[in-house]
């Protein structure tokens, strides 16, 4: 009877351990749908400081929205700025939109996906 009982308290033990657990998903973010549709675009040159040209995948705010965009760095560069972005429309769904004045209307921008510097 004592063999019984040592089963039935391992098996419980081991049940109580192995399925109280939680397997949370992390939820998908509109930030990770753009790094899936623009991350390859990414392009990182050799050379660095003012000689470096890098395109990058940024992100800021455009009309009380948050827009991503391919963004070039390049210190010594007259680039012109980006003509499109994407958002996150309802469900997530990613539409592209012409950006209107890049320099006045995009602020706080960031790199979300960039050449590590």
């Amino acid at each position: 009877m004592q063999n019984f009982i040592r089963i039935v308290f391992a098996v419980m033990t081991f049940a109580t351990l192995a399925f109280s657990c939680s397997k949370e998903k992390r939820a998908i973010t509109c930030e990770d749908k753009m790094i899936e549709k623009l991350g390859a675009q990414v392009n990182c040159s050799v050379k660095r400081e003012l000689e470096r040209m890098d395109n990058v995948l940024a992100k800021g705010s455009y009309k009380g929205r948050i827009i991503y965009f391919m963004f070039t760095v390049c210190p010594s560069c007259n680039t012109v700025p980006p003509q499109e972005g994407y958002v996150c429309g309802k469900d997530d769904n990613i539409e592209k939109i012409v950006i209107d004045d890049f320099l006045n209307n995009i602020s706080n921008v960031t790199i979300v996906k960039g050449c590590g510097d």
